[in-house]
């Protein structure tokens, strides 16, 4: 390999590229920090649940049913559901990088949040494990960072940067997945499907259900769909 493809696939350029996931991340970073303060946790809790957890949804939803006083089960289930989507993730991660070893594949899983995996299913013809660890490895110094500048700094800021804060997450993913859902159909099809499955689910039962209901079926019909068109091409 040359000098500059390994460039091009080292962590360095990873933690390069992911640079936007981290700028990105500090709002909502801030803003949960800022909620972890006003929730009663102290400093080491609220900089745990960032370095341990390292799940903007997930934290954020347990910080709310703490403060409604739920129990642990409650918790852990809870956000065991909305973080299910991760398996689908770390399944087509593993894909990626089959050739790598099991301890970086370790390492990328811990770090496989939502924007992370935009980007590195994005780039998936011009990347290897380690730049996907540089990419985790930005977003995460920085969500860890800036959830513990929150704790401390996030009261000073203006009521409506406040409210305004949690937004900047789905803002950032919804610019890192709307590129790759207009270059793969199949990305496309899958998130028109679950759309569609979710909305009709969330009539009937609660969205903590319906939501991973809803991704998991639209994969399976649309790769099924995909495989029964291939077998019919093949055939003379």
């Amino acid at each position: 390999m040359s000098s500059t493809a390994s460039l091009e696939h080292s962590w360095m350029n990873g933690l390069t590229q992911g640079v936007p996931i981290a700028a990105g991340y500090i709002p909502a970073a801030l803003g949960f920090g800022l909620l972890g303060a006003n929730s009663g946790l102290s400093i080491v809790e609220t900089a745990l649940m960032s370095i341990i957890i390292f799940s903007g949804a997930a934290q954020y939803m347990a910080l709310g049913l703490i403060t409604a006083g739920a129990g642990l089960y409650s918790i852990w289930v809870s956000t065991f559901l909305l973080n299910i989507r991760h398996l689908l993730m770390s399944a087509s991660a593993k894909q990626i990088f089959s050739s790598a070893s099991k301890w970086n594949q370790a390492v990328l899983a811990f770090g496989l949040t939502d924007e992370v995996f935009a980007l590195i299913s994005a780039r998936k013809d011009k990347t290897n494990i380690f730049f996907g660890i540089g990419v985790f490895l930005a977003a995460y110094i920085s969500w860890v960072a800036f959830s513990c500048a929150g704790y401390y700094f996030g009261a000073l800021f203006p009521d409506y940067l406040q409210i305004s804060m949690d937004f900047a997450l789905y803002a950032l993913f919804a610019a890192l997945l709307f590129p790759m859902i207009l270059k793969y159909r199949m990305a496309l099809y899958t998130a028109g499907l679950s759309a569609a499955i979710n909305t009709l689910l969330g009539l009937w039962i609660p969205s903590g259900w319906a939501i991973p209901t809803a991704m998991t079926a639209s994969v399976f019909i649309v790769v099924y769909a995909s495989s029964l068109k291939q077998e019919k091409e093949s055939q003379p």
